[in-house]
């Protein structure tokens, strides 16, 4: 994909740099990217995303994008929910979630939760956004609405 803002060497009055990876041997890179993302990490990046994805359940779908390296998550059925997890140099310790719009990777969070766990870190976030919305107030429909009419 193309993106239509001006990046890393992007000038203004020059065509703005691909996002889309490039092979080159062990290099698996975009010309926006530039940090030199190689294709093993992109491969262990696929193959985790497929792999929580199965353990979080059907319809989860797997999200691999190029962010300085190669990053991942999950996108729940409803694709309001997502999960990544946190890294160290050891692997994964912690896993987070957002819950909200999506946006092209999948999701936007205007809620997010974390956990030791992916499906603990997802109902940290479901929990979170319960609390938040519990106190909503609730509006009665109009007269002329429950009969039907315009009002």
């Amino acid at each position: 994909m193309t993106r239509p803002f001006l990046g890393q060497g992007d000038s203004p009055g020059s065509a703005p740099l691909s996002w889309v990876p490039v092979r080159h041997g062990k290099i698996y890179c975009a010309p926006g990217c530039g940090a030199g993302c190689t294709w093993a990490a992109y491969q262990r990046a696929e193959r985790e995303a497929r792999a929580l994805a199965r353990r979080l359940g059907k319809g989860w779908r797997p999200v691999v994008f190029e962010n300085k390296g190669w990053s991942l998550h999950v996108v729940s059925p409803c694709k309001r929910i997502g999960v990544s997890p946190n890294r160290n140099v050891t692997g994964p310790h912690s896993y987070s979630a957002l819950f909200g719009d999506r946006d092209d990777h999948g999701t936007a969070g205007l809620w997010f939760g974390r956990g030791a766990t992916p499906e603990a870190a997802a109902l940290a976030v479901i929990k979170i956004v319960k609390a938040a919305t519990v106190n909503l107030p609730r509006i009665k429909p109009h007269r002329a609405a429950r009969a039907g009419r315009k009002g």
